[in-house]
């Protein structure tokens, strides 16, 4: 292994563990008010959409910023990010959907798994597509091209 590939793939890794403390942190507050406000009687689906929005600023700010170190325009990544819950968001309502309302199984055990999930399928919607920078030979950062991140 080449000096630069050590470097990127510890970079990786660190991303990678910071995005799961900004996951964690906010993930757990927001599974806390979750529990919470539907013990207090909202409905499970209104709960987890609410939840999500706020999320999604929270997660913005610290993904941006810590986890991918991103330097470009906000008002792009902004969009892009949003696009990105939104899938994010329609697959743990089809999680929901499905295990809770299909299946039977409990709501709260279905989303905390499907933050997990949706989790790790954000991870790489942010790394490629998001925050999808990277660094060339030189040490540079670059935009990287779809065609580019598939070689």
């Amino acid at each position: 292994m080449t000096r630069h590939t050590i470097r990127l793939r510890k970079k990786q890794i660190l991303q990678l563990i910071r995005y799961g403390l900004v996951g964690i942190s906010s993930n757990l507050g927001g599974y806390a008010v979750f529990l919470l406000i539907t013990a207090l009687g909202l409905h499970y689906k209104l709960a987890m959409t609410l939840l999500y929005m706020v999320g999604i600023v929270i997660g913005f700010l610290g993904n941006k910023k810590w986890v991918f170190s991103y330097q470009g325009g906000l008002e792009k990544a902004g969009y892009k990010y949003v696009f990105s819950h939104l899938f994010g968001y329609l697959l743990n309502l089809s999680i929901l959907l499905f295990f809770v309302d299909f299946m039977g199984y409990s709501y709260r055990i279905v989303q905390a798994i499907a933050i997990l999930i949706v989790g790790f399928f954000l991870f790489f919607l942010y790394k490629f597509f998001v925050f999808g920078d990277r660094e060339d030979s030189s040490g540079s950062r670059k935009k990287q091209t779809l065609s580019q991140r598939g070689k």
